[in-house]
Order: C-alpha cells, then structure tokens, then sequence
C-alpha cells in the first residue's frame, strides 16, 4: 500500500524529472487503473515535446509555460522573451 495518494504520485511524475521513476505501489494495483497509466504516458518527455508546449503557450497567450527544470534554459531561448518561463523547485521534496 502506498503512502500517497495517486494524485500524488502523478504530482511525482510531472514535477522530478528523473531517468528512472518509482510508483509507490504493486504494479498490479497501477494496471488495474488504466486511466492513470494513460496520463504518466502522456507526460512530456522531450525537447520536442516541451517546444509544443511553449508553442500553445504562445497560441493561447498564456501568462507563462511550466516546464520541469532541465529544460528552462533551452526554452527561454526558444522563447525569446516572448512568454514567461516557469518552473517548480522543491516541491513536495526538492530537487
């Protein structure tokens, strides 16, 4: 049983970036759920895939784009001042 909620662990996943992930839970109980497998599926990943959130930030003229650390740089210079860029740091564990 997890100490986390599962809303939690999808927090885990969006906000680390880590090579190898950990779901706090028997896999089992994970498959069971298909729809919260779909959604760690569906997190951007690469540079390709956070260059296409930058780019809905600028269609929808949102205030800024949250993107996970490793990739602030990068964006901003995509960027160019156009858009704010953000990102989360110590949370819930730090970095």
């Amino acid at each position: 049983m997890s100490q986390w909620t599962r809303a939690h662990q999808a927090a885990i996943f969006v906000v680390f970036e880590s090579p190898v992930q950990m779901l706090c839970d028997s896999p089992s109980n994970y498959y069971k759920e298909n729809e919260f497998t779909l959604f760690i599926a569906s997190i951007p990943t690469t540079w390709d895939e956070i260059r296409a959130l930058c780019d809905d930030a600028l269609k929808y003229h949102t205030a800024s784009v949250c993107i996970p650390p490793s990739y602030v740089k990068k964006a901003a210079e995509y960027l160019a001042k156009r858009i704010a860029v953000c990102t989360v740091i110590g949370f819930p564990n730090g970095y």
